[in-house]
């Protein structure tokens, strides 16, 4: 793998490592713009964001050939998204803080998925329509 980076103030590429079912390593393949958003939002909630979601699993990059949720056209796949948490606070208080941010002038996340279940957030900066969503039990419900 090759050397890894900072990327913003708060983010480095090593917390968008993609770890394959086999345990391989791979150095992540971030969109720069997506992280000056995410990195806009870090400081605007001045809380620490991570990456690392329940389950030990990253919630950034990921390979098309081993994502699951939204298969091939996963934004995680273009480097447009991560799951994030905040040790800081709980999931219906980040949405709502992140909401927030949107309506600001520090970038938009389009795409903001609700896991309650795993107590994350997915933000992505899809092209197109915003759309928002909660998933429960499996199924997606759309806001």
């Amino acid at each position: 793998m090759r050397e890894l980076r900072q990327l913003s103030p708060h983010f480095h590429e090593k917390e968008f490592v993609y770890r394959t079912p086999e345990g391989e390593l791979i150095a992540p393949s971030m969109d720069i713009s997506f992280v000056q958003v995410l990195e806009n939002l870090r400081q605007y909630l001045s809380l620490r964001l991570d990456t690392t979601v329940e389950g030990g699993y990253n919630g950034g990059w990921r390979s098309a050939a081993h994502e699951q949720g939204g298969g091939r056209k996963s934004q995680h796949c273009s480097g447009l998204a991560a799951d994030l948490y905040s040790p800081s606070l709980d999931l219906q208080s980040l949405y709502r803080k992140v909401r927030e941010f949107n309506d600001l002038d520090l970038g938009t996340f389009k795409g903001v998925g609700v896991y309650p279940q795993n107590n994350f957030l997915h933000l992505d900066t899809r092209r197109g329509e915003p759309v928002s969503w909660v998933r429960c039990d499996g199924e997606y419900f759309y806001l």
